[in-house]
């Protein structure tokens, strides 16, 4: 018992970090509607963005990290809109 008891515990310690990281959620709408990623990327790029980083994130957002102005960013984009949804520069 106590080690199934250490078992759950460890487990604890190693999911609650990330448990503790925001969820940003954009669309709920099926992939097949959303801006191709490379339509996507073209217009970030064109929002005066270097993408280092590019992906979808598990909230339906497109994820930037990067650089704006030459400072690092972290921007979420709406996937069938296109604007900046949230981030952090």
């Amino acid at each position: 018992m106590r080690f199934l008891l250490a078992g759950f515990f460890g487990i604890l310690i190693v999911v609650a970090p990330a448990t503790g990281e925001e969820i940003v959620r954009c669309a709920v709408a099926p992939s097949a509607v959303w801006i191709p990623e490379a339509d996507m990327r073209a217009r970030i790029v064109g929002l005066g963005y270097r993408i280092d980083v590019f992906k979808k994130t598990i909230g339906g957002c497109y994820e930037i990290y990067g650089r704006k102005d030459g400072k690092r960013v972290e921007a979420y984009f709406h996937p069938i809109t296109g604007e900046r949804v949230h981030g952090a520069d």
